[in-house]
């Protein structure tokens, strides 16, 4: 097994039917451990790690991966805003979370998004290298449920819009002019996803939508007047 460390510079070119496998992650230690284990499990794959989110933005595009782990606590990743990029290119069950923030919520949202798993850092290394060769048998793996666990985050297109032009930094009367909609409407519309994503205010509500996937980061800057993004009902 080769293992490529890229970071500011862009993946190499694509080599025949060579499966690649991406590996986010800034920590030395955790990313040394998950080589050492991957390359036990198929030790004919090629690793590719990326130290920041903006290297993987860039490298998503440049061939078909075999698999995709994803640290969410990276700077720029935006919790899981970087894994539902990844669903948008088709990547979701190739994708799998590995990350030291094993938070309850981000488990049962990147369940929903339909990703292949959730890994923790934390976990014994039994654990670790079991989760590791499930995702790479393509099974479907996550911690085990805990009883009153919380909903997934579920937002409506029209809601879906809103939060990606807040988070673009459009003005409600901006949000108003390019939905074609009252500033009144705009407003009830903010509010609802206040709501349903537990913020205080706009600001908060954006923060909560990057972490739970529900903008996407790598959309271009808008226009007063263009079509809106459009969105589902997941985030």
């Amino acid at each position: 097994m080769d293992t490529v460390t890229q970071d500011t510079e862009e993946a190499p070119p694509v080599d025949g039917d060579e499966k690649h496998i991406l590996l986010l992650d800034n920590h030395p230690v955790t990313t040394m451990t998950a080589e050492l284990y991957l390359q036990r499990i198929a030790p004919a794959v090629r690793i590719v790690v990326y130290g920041s989110a903006e290297a993987v933005l860039r490298a998503l595009p440049t061939r078909r991966w075999h698999r995709i782990f994803l640290e969410i606590g990276i700077a720029g990743g935006h919790g899981l805003s970087l894994a539902q990029h990844c669903c948008d290119l088709g990547y979701a069950r190739r994708c799998a979370i590995f990350t030291g923030v094993d938070h309850l919520r981000l488990r049962v949202q990147a369940y929903a998004m339909g990703l292949l798993g959730y890994i923790s850092k934390s976990s014994s290394m039994l654990e670790f290298m079991a989760a590791l060769a499930a995702v790479m048998a393509g099974q479907r793996t996550f911690p085990a449920a805990v009883p009153g666990e919380p909903v997934p985050v579920r937002l409506t297109e029209k809601q879906l819009e809103v939060v990606n032009l807040l988070y673009r930094g459009l003005k409600r009367r901006e949000i108003a002019a390019h939905l074609q909609l009252d500033p009144k409407v705009v407003d009830g519309r903010v509010i609802k996803v206040m709501q349903l994503l537990g913020a205080a205010n706009r600001r908060e509500a954006v923060a909560r939508a990057l972490e739970f996937g529900c903008v996407n980061i790598h959309a271009r800057s808008v226009s007063v007047g263009t079509a809106a993004p459009q969105g589902g009902a997941v985030c």
